[in-house]
This record gives C-alpha cells, sequence and structure tokens, in this order.
C-alpha cells in the first residue's frame, strides 16, 4: 500500500515539521508518525492516534509490550545473559519481570551471546508500562513529546555507529515516559569487533599493563632490598672478622654503598667516620634525636614525642640506629633506601608531615616485616632479636599514632 510518504524527501520533511511542532509545544500540524499512523488506517482525524501506532508506523515491524519493564533492577538489566532477545518476539512473558541469573555471567565473546546479539540485529522493540500507556491515550500530546523522545534517542544513536555496521534498540520507558534502560547491539560489514567487545579487550590490556607495572615494581624493590640484605651480611662479616683492620680496608675498597645509607647514616650521625668519637660521647637522648630527624623532620611534634616514648618503651629506634652503629636493616631504613633509589625528593623523609602520613609509614613497615618478598634466611641469635625489637617499635609506635 502507498501511503503517499515513502519517498525520502517527503519522509524527512514530514518528520522534521513533527519534531518543530512538539518543540514548540504547539498543537497545530501533525508529524511523519500521526499522518502516516492515520492514513495507514483510514482516518481523517489524528488526534486519537495512539502511541503503538506512532511507533510501530515510524518503525515497521518494531516491536511493541505493555508491562513495567522499568522495575527491573540496572545490574539485572546489564548482564549479558539477561534474556535480551525475548523482547524481540511478538508475546512477552510476565515472568521476565522476575528473572534471577543461575550462574556466572558469560563474557561478551561467548558464543551463545553472540549468537543470541547476531539474531536481533536491525530490530527495535520498546516496552510500555501500563500507567504510561493509558496516561498517552488521554494525552495525545504527551504520546508525541514521548514519540520525539524516542525518535531523537535512535537518531543520535544511528549518527554516530560506524559504516556498514547494523544496530538493534530495546528501549524501556518509566511511567513519566523517560527512558529508563536501553539495549543497543551493533553488528555486521566487515569493520571488526562489537563496540562492546573492543571495550572490554581494551579494558582487559588496560588491567594487564598495570599488572604488569606492578610486577616490575615488585622485582626492582626486591632487587634493592636483596642488595641492601647482601650489604648487611657484608657489614657482620666485617664485624665478626678478628683481622678486623685488614678486612676494613677490603671491604671500605670493594663495597658499594648506597647514597640512601651515606645520606641516611650521615643525617643520623650529623658527621662522617673522622667524629666517630664525638657521636659515642653524645648523650641517648640527643642521639635518638638526630636518628628522629632523618626519620621524620617534618613530622608533626606529636607524632615526634609518640616516637621518643616508643624509643624509650622498647629500647630501640625504626631505623636500627644505635651509637655503635646499625644493628640490622630495617623496613623503615629499606623505605628510605627505596624513595632514594627512585630519585624523591627529601626520601629520607618517611614519616612525613602529618599524624596519617607517618601511620602510612608505620603500617607498610609491619606490614613488610610480616610479608617478607623473599623467605627468612638463618640469622644470628642477635640479629633475630634486634628483629624482634624492631617489629615491637612499630606495634607500638602504630598505637599511639592511632591516638593522637
Amino acid at each position: 500500500m502507498d501511503l503517499g510518504v515513502t519517498g525520502k524527501w517527503g519522509e524527512n520533511y514530514l518528520s522534521g515539521q513533527y519534531r518543530k511542532n512538539a518543540a514548540a509545544g504547539t498543537n497545530g500540524g501533525v508529524g511523519f508518525a500521526e499522518l502516516a499512523a492515520a492514513k495507514a488506517a483510514g482516518r481523517p482525524d489524528v488526534s486519537g492516534i495512539s502511541f503503538k501506532d506512532m511507533w510501530q508506523t515510524r518503525f515497521p515491524g518494531a516491536y511493541y509490550h505493555v508491562m513495567d519493564g522499568y522495575k527491573i533492577s540496572q545490574g539485572t538489566w546489564e548482564r549479558l545473559d539477561f534474556p535480551h532477545d525475548d523482547f524481540f518476539r511478538n508475546k512477552v512473558d510476565e515472568s521476565i519481570l522476575d528473572w534471577k541469573p543461575t550462574g556466572p555471567e558469560p563474557k561478551m565473546t561467548d558464543s551463545s551471546v553472540q549468537s543470541r546479539a547476531v539474531s536481533t540485529l536491525g530490530k527495535k522493540s520498546i516496552v510500555v508500562p501500563p500507567a504510561l500507556e493509558e496516561k498517552m491515550k488521554d494525552d495525545p500530546t504527551l504520546a508525541k513529546q514521548v514519540m520525539e523522545r524516542v525518535e531523537t534517542f535512535i537518531a543520535e544513536k544511528e549518527a554516530t555507529k560506524r559504516p556498514n555496521r547494523i544496530r538493534s534498540y530495546i528501549l524501556v520507558l518509566d511511567e513519566e515516559g523517560e527512558i529508563a534502560h536501553t539495549c543497543i547491539t551493533s553488528g555486521g560489514g566487515v569493520s571488526g569487533p562489537t563496540e562492546a567487545a573492543q571495550r572490554q579487550f581494551e579494558a582487559e590490556q588496560e588491567a594487564k599493563r598495570k599488572r604488569r607495572a606492578e610486577y616490575m615494581g615488585i622485582v626492582e624493590e626486591s632487587a634493592l632490598k636483596r642488595k641492601l640484605m647482601g650489604q648487611e651480611a657484608n657489614e657482620q662479616y666485617y664485624k665478626a672478622s678478628i683481622t678486623k683492620e685488614k678486612v676494613s680496608a677490603v671491604y671500605e675498597k670493594n663495597s658499594i654503598e648506597t647514597v640512601a645509607e651515606k645520606s641516611a647514616q650521615d643525617k643520623v650521625t650529623g658527621c662522617g667516620k673522622k667524629d666517630e668519637e664525638q657521636i659515642r660521647g653524645v648523650s641517648e637522648t640527643d642521639f635518638e634525636e638526630r636518628v628522629l630527624q632523618s626519620a621524620g623532620p617534618n613530622a608533626p611534634q606529636s607524632v615526634k614525642d609518640a616516637w621518643m616514648e616508643t624509643v624509650k618503651e622498647v629500647g630501640v629506634n625504626g631505623l636500627g640506629e644505635t651509637k655503635n652503629g646499625r644493628t640490622h636493616i630495617t623496613q623503615m631504613y629499606i623505605q628510605q633506601a627505596i624513595a632514594n633509589y627512585y630519585g624523591l625528593l627529601h626520601s629520607n623523609d618517611i614519616l612525613g608531615n602529618s599524624v596519617e602520613s607517618a601511620i602510612r609509614a608505620t603500617q607498610k613497615a609491619l606490614y613488610d616485616f610480616d610479608h617478607p618478598l623473599e623467605p627468612s634466611k638463618v640469622i644470628s641469635m642477635e640479629e633475630q632479636q634486634a628483629r624482634l625489637k624492631e617489629r615491637e617499635f612499630y606495634t607500638v609506635f602504630l598505637e599511639k599514632l592511632k591516638r593522637l
């Protein structure tokens, strides 16, 4: 049957007039959908045209369903195993409103998802609540506004699709005529995977890049810690050697002292090896304050007080420093070394300038202590005791910080 508006020019003209009238809020004139539906039905009066007729005349072969589809939760609607393809049938069972998944959600690349998506290409379906349908029967202006909203939505999506692609649409309206849910499937042509599959692929690649970066960070940190541990073993050998002076000469010539350790040692002691005798003459309190100044020069006074109180209670500090040298390499000292390794400004300042930053540094040190990157090696009784004291320091210090 020739409706008289099948020409491309006539369709565009009447559709444009329809949009202009709807935007202006006027009742004069009729849109393409109303005119076509009225002619199809042989009615000269279009004031009583139904929304269903508008929809199916504007989109021939489109499906129309009356149910409260907007009540389906967004999480359920977005699942890839939700039976969206049921809406491309002449009748949909109301049980779909209470649909529940029976297993894990499949991936976009799953054959069942792809086959259902391909079967719907080129089709359109709309779901209208019973309450809205009754409103539009009594209010033709509302029906025109809803139809304009639906047409505009589809037109905008069609304008952005890639060449040679075919799309299907499911639009679910709420009781106010707003679009509550949509399902758009794209396929066909030779332009590659679907948009959803492409997005999923890109997201997976980005996740892989992040995991790779994290892994490389762990590898670098592990290598630096091994280097520090190896140096610590050399220091222990140096201290235990009977021929201290001869070993000292070889040790000082061949050992590679890290920049971070040198910086930390100079800041703690305030001098080089020539002034070791002066360090031994400094009081314990002054010495511990120098150690604190190395770890947290910009820390709040409350944090500094908590540090000094912890030193008095436990008998050690977080850097393992004593007037006679370092007992062992602590986790807080490793934090300084790693920061220096990456060239961070103020790398020794691990406590930061707030209570929160001090808590984070202490929590990290405690976590790293309890979760070493490599299995613990056999160590001397003295070092075992020093490490137990180190953990006790972190625990007590952290408790004090959380009370601030």
